[in-house]
């Protein structure tokens, strides 16, 4: 395992460990990405998406009885709602030509929060993390990157992205900044922020940089792929270019530690619980594969799936 110093530096894709029975990824076999389900028990897959479009990055509503998913079926990438179940009708949530990306639910399940583009064409320029009502489609934005996250110069960007819920009032995003935005972006920092919806206010929970001192010595980590077990925030840290392990921390960005887990090809995330993990690795060609492992085996189960298989989702659990 690679041992990472714990000096929390950067977090990205909040969200919290759970164990359920069932969870959803996207697959890719052929070229077109898909939504299946994946039996824990069985590894047995179904595919619950089938349009000529891609669909991806899927979220489960707490009750694991629907999906909110974004797809480019109509043109824009959009967010959708359908059944966790296979061929379940689908109903648009959103429009315009605004892009979305990694929704997440609500804890009520009666709202679906996601980061939203306004101009897709300036995608790292300004970002919103926004409510989409189920019930009648309003959207409500709660935090805007342009006024909470002001850039400083031409050359930096920043952007908001990956909200996960912790509870009914604390909301966790990321905070990325990027340089050289309009040619080449590049990350060069990430943090996890805290935003609580009833006084609309923002904390820094954790955040900063991987670097090298003048010794060429490497130090802090990126972390990204967060989700919620209890009172804990999962995620993935990251040091140098290869260095990942999946970490915990608690919800004021403290107290983080690695989980009991080692997989020389594990990439992230990793959803745990129930003394096993459901985490993406890549294989000798860096191709990206579901795997199952439980706490003190030796060796993993990898998901029989043809192509490639990514972004895994479960029913998120809210305690107390």
């Amino acid at each position: 395992m690679v041992r990472l110093a714990v000096a929390l530096t950067a977090v990205f894709w909040p969200v919290y460990l759970c164990a359920q029975s069932f969870a959803v990824f996207t697959g890719t076999d052929g070229g077109t990405s898909h939504l299946y389900r994946l039996d824990l028990s069985s590894l047995k897959t179904s595919r619950l998406t089938d349009s000529a479009a891609s669909e991806m990055e899927a979220a489960v509503s707490p009750d694991g009885n629907q999906i909110a998913f974004v797809s480019d079926r109509d043109g824009a990438r959009a967010l959708y709602l359908a059944a966790a179940t296979p061929d379940s009708p689908w109903t648009r949530l959103t429009a315009g030509m605004g892009a979305y990306a990694h929704p997440t639910f609500a804890p009520d399940g009666a709202n679906v929060t996601a980061q939203y583009v306004p101009d897709p064409a300036a995608r790292v320029r300004h970002t919103q993390l926004v409510n989409i009502s189920l019930k009648d489609k309003t959207r409500t934005v709660l935090v805007d990157s342009a006024k909470a996250f002001p850039a400083e110069g031409d050359d930096r960007a920043v952007v908001v992205d990956h909200p996960a819920w912790f509870d009914s009032d604390l909301l966790l995003f990321a905070v990325v900044e990027y340089s050289d935005p309009d040619a080449a972006p590049r990350v060069t920092s990430a943090g996890l922020w805290r935003l609580n919806a009833r006084t609309a206010s923002v904390t820094h929970l954790a955040g900063g940089e991987s670097y090298y001192d003048a010794r060429g010595r490497l130090h802090g980590f990126k972390a990204t792929m967060p989700h919620r077990e209890g009172p804990l925030i999962a995620f993935v840290g990251i040091q140098g270019s290869t260095g990942r392990v999946p970490m915990v921390m608690n919800q004021r960005g403290r107290a983080a530690r690695i989980l009991p887990f080692t997989d020389p090809a594990f990439v992230g995330p990793c959803l745990a619980g129930a003394r096993r993990f459901l985490y993406v690795i890549e294989d000798g060609d860096g191709n990206p594969q579901l795997a199952l492992k439980s706490i003190g085996e030796t060796n993993r189960r990898v998901v029989p799936f043809p192509g490639h298989a990514s972004e895994p989702a479960v029913p998120p659990r809210f305690v107390p």
